[in-house]
């Protein structure tokens, strides 16, 4: 379908159209499109229309109803009675008007004042909401609770409300108006008498204005109102007096025994008399009790009030409450420190003293006045001046207006009394006060402690160690002389700074903060031959925690740095010496063994070994018979067996062709079917002595035995080399190898322990690298003298 759109020469249409977009613009169906279908406007135009025409048809009914009213009037006027009404009508001075259908029909004079209308045509015809605004204060249209209004009173037969109108000039009025139904021929009037409720109402606003102002005034202060009524035994309390009775919130009376029941009970008689008596006297009731409330808390409550008399009886109680529980506890906290104060000064070695703005004593009291013989306010009225003239100096300060404290000492038959003074001056009342306690026995030890540590300080200054104290902080507490050498920092500069800022490179582990913190819990540590930065030598650091004797509390930590480099070096000739003379006598030990061993071996190739060959030659030769081959074959196997030892025990080509040949022979004689010898030899032309070459062939020959007795090896590797000022060897195997855990060594011989011993002995370095499945490698160094170079 298409658009509505009204014809340009209708001027009402064109209004009417305008009146209906502006009708959709405020409801929500014109959200549905920007411009409205033809049927909903037409519809909302024909509604419009509509209802202006019930609004007309309802005016011109008015309209005609006051016609008829104005005829019926005149057609009365000859009757007395309607007459007299009439003029009761016209002449009230209340406003009085009828309505038909919430339309004006007829109104007087005092109307038309109220309103502010000159003519009842002003009136006549138009809707009771056209002299009010557009809505209520509660919000409702005007129109819509005019009508409803109108609905109640003829359901009801009258009908009394309140109503905002609105006079001709714009001014907004309160007014009450009553609504009565009359029945006019076949029409039913509303008879309407208005009353202008203005003042009234701004008088009530002000009321509670006013009285809510009280209330913010009493909730500021903290205050309750209370009103007892003595005849009833209630009480009505606000909402501030429940909360400070404890009392949960509520409205109206509640009766007095549940206010009783918060009272604290060693208060309830007290107050009961003084209720008693200002009922008798008419005096004001003041009172101060406690009440407890659901917690157990106990509040301190003052009450102030005044009885109402009601005909020559007493009839209300009125006052107000309030919590000085704060008030009290300041009061009982400040009689308790009175208290305390006069305990502490009768009681310790205090003196406690008043001067007036010239120096005399006001008051003078205390326990620490009986060391000087005075009792308490002895020297009341006396100048401090004049009774302790070595005070004058801090005493003029004081009096000044100057803080002051000091310590300072009296002399009293030869003996210094000291006391720790402070004092200060109180401007309000113009007086001094002074607080002194006797401090002689600290004094005294104090001096006696200043003496002990001025002579520790020096015992701790000459002692050979680095001495230094640190607080659980590690900031330095102790320093002495000693340390001040190596840190080249003064003892005065080093106090209260960081332990690891003045010593940043002295103490290079990086585990000593650490170390430090295990000390801190209470553990001792010590680090042996350690060194320190930028300073050569050894030293032993020693760091133990310092504890409180009575709580074992660690306080701090005292590190001891002891140099030790001489000792070292003392050690270290005592060492080289003992190990120099335990080389002397494994020389002797392994000369006399090779000795013994050559002496063996020559008895064995010349004694046993040419009775072997001669009783070989003598069964091949000078028999009738030939010998056996199995006896010759033995024969031969023994002279090879005895040749063999006799080697082994003092290899002779040793001496005469040198290591190197020696160690080839040795390998020869091992067989290459059952074990591949492989031999490495470096530097081995160069001269040694007799007795390393001895070790060294002594060693592989032990370790090559071990290997074809033990290993199971294949191949084994050696290697043999002469350095500058040693010689190295190593022998290394593809066998099983060793166990992670080695065995006793079941072998009588030379063994591994024996080798790593002999190695020792010679000043030489033994290792062994050896795995499961993977082989094994032994490894000797041995140092060549200096002499043999």
């Amino acid at each position: 379908m298409g658009r509505f759109s009204p014809s340009p020469l209708s001027a009402e249409l064109s209004a009417l159209h305008q009146q209906a977009l502006q009708h959709l613009a405020a409801t929500d169906a014109a959200s549905l499109a920007a411009e409205p279908p033809a049927e909903l406007l037409y519809h909302t135009m024909l509604t419009l229309q509509r209802q202006e025409l019930h609004r007309a048809q309802a005016q011109i009914k008015a309209l005609q109803q006051a016609a008829a009213v104005a005829a019926a009037h005149a057609t009365a006027a000859a009757d007395p009675a309607a007459d007299k009404f009439r003029r009761l009508f016209e002449h009230s001075s209340d406003a009085v008007f009828l309505l038909l259908d919430n339309y004006f029909v007829d109104c007087n004079a005092a109307m038309l004042a109220l309103i502010g209308a000159t003519d009842k045509q002003q009136l006549l015809g138009q809707h009771m909401a056209e002299l009010a605004p557009s809505h209520q204060p509660d919000g409702h249209p005007s129109r819509e609770r005019a009508d409803d209004y109108c609905r109640l009173a003829i359901a009801q037969g009258r009908h009394r409300y309140e109503w905002l109108g609105q006079r001709c000039t714009g001014e907004e009025f309160w007014g009450e108006i009553l609504l009565t139904p009359v029945q006019m021929d076949t029409h039913t009037l509303l008879h309407a008498v208005w009353r202008d409720t203005t003042p009234l109402k701004m008088a009530e606003q002000q009321r509670r204005e006013s009285e809510e102002d009280r209330r913010r005034v009493l909730a500021a202060a903290g205050v309750g109102t209370v009103i007892y009524i003595l005849g009833s035994k209630e009480v009505v309390l606000d909402e501030r007096a429940r909360a400070l009775l404890g009392l949960p919130p509520a409205a109206g009376p509640l009766p007095s025994t549940e206010v009783i029941r918060q009272v604290y009970p060693e208060d309830l008689v007290p107050a009961s008399e003084i209720m008693t008596r200002a009922q008798q006297t008419g005096q004001p009731v003041v009172l101060e009790f406690r009440v407890v409330w659901a917690d157990n808390s106990i509040h301190h409550i003052r009450f102030r009030g005044e009885i109402e008399k009601k005909e020559g009886q007493p009839g209300r109680l009125l006052g107000v409450m309030r919590d000085i529980s704060a008030k009290r506890q300041a009061q009982e906290e400040l009689s308790y420190k009175n208290r305390l104060l006069e305990h502490v000064v009768h009681n310790m070695p205090l003196v406690l003293g008043r001067l007036s703005n010239t120096g005399v004593f006001l008051e003078l009291i205390g326990l620490g006045l009986r060391h000087l013989n005075i009792q308490d306010n002895q020297l009341r009225g006396v100048s401090t001046f004049e009774a302790f003239p070595e005070h004058a100096e801090p005493m003029r300060r004081l009096l000044a207006g100057e803080s002051v404290k000091y310590v300072t000492f009296v002399v009293e038959q030869g003996e210094r009394i000291y006391y720790q003074n402070y004092g200060f001056f109180d401007q309000e009342r113009h007086e001094a006060v002074i607080f002194a306690i006797d401090v002689t026995e600290s004094e005294q030890t104090k001096q006696k402690l200043h003496a002990e540590k001025a002579f520790t300080k020096q015992v701790i200054d000459h002692s050979p160690d680095a001495l230094i104290a640190l607080d659980l902080n590690l900031r330095v507490t102790a320093w002495n002389q000693k340390v001040a050498q190596y840190a080249s920092v003064p003892e005065e500069k080093a106090i209260g700074q960081s332990f690891f800022e003045l010593l940043p490179h002295h103490l290079e582990t990086a585990e000593f903060p650490h170390l430090l913190e295990q000390v801190r819990q209470g553990k001792s540590i010590t680090l042996f031959n350690q060194t320190l930065g930028r300073r050569p030598g050894s030293y032993d650091i020693y760091c133990v925690p310092l504890q409180n004797p009575d709580s074992s509390e660690v306080t701090g930590i005292l590190i001891t740095i002891r140099d030790i480099t001489e000792r070292n070096r003392m050690l270290a000739a005592a060492v080289q010496l003992q190990r120099q003379q335990q080389q002397a006598v494994v020389r002797a030990v392994f000369a006399a063994q090779e000795a013994e061993r050559k002496r063996i071996a020559e008895a064995l190739h010349n004694g046993v070994g040419q009775l072997l060959y001669v009783t070989k030659l003598t069964l091949e030769n000078g028999s009738r018979f030939p010998p056996d081959p199995a006896v010759l074959q033995v024969l031969n196997e023994a002279i090879q067996a005895t040749r063999n030892v006799s080697h082994q025990l003092t290899p002779g080509i040793l001496e005469d062709f040198g290591l190197q040949v020696a160690l080839q022979e040795l390998v020869k004689h091992i067989p290459q079917g059952t074990l591949k010898v492989y031999l490495h030899l470096t530097g081995l032309h160069q001269l040694r002595p007799l007795l390393l070459e001895l070790a060294v062939y002594r060693i592989i020959q032990e370790l090559l035995s071990n290997v074809i007795k033990h290993a199971h090896a294949h191949e084994v590797h050696i290697q043999v080399e002469h350095e500058d000022d040693q010689v190295v060897l190593s022998v290394q195997d593809d066998g099983r190898g060793m166990p992670a855990t080695p065995l006793p060594a079941a072998d009588p011989g030379m063994g591994i322990v024996s080798i790593r011993n002999r190695a020792e002995l010679l000043g030489g370095r033994f290792s062994l690298d050896s795995h499961p499945e993977l082989g094994t490698t032994v490894r000797v160094a041995l140092p060549i003298p200096a002499k043999s170079q």
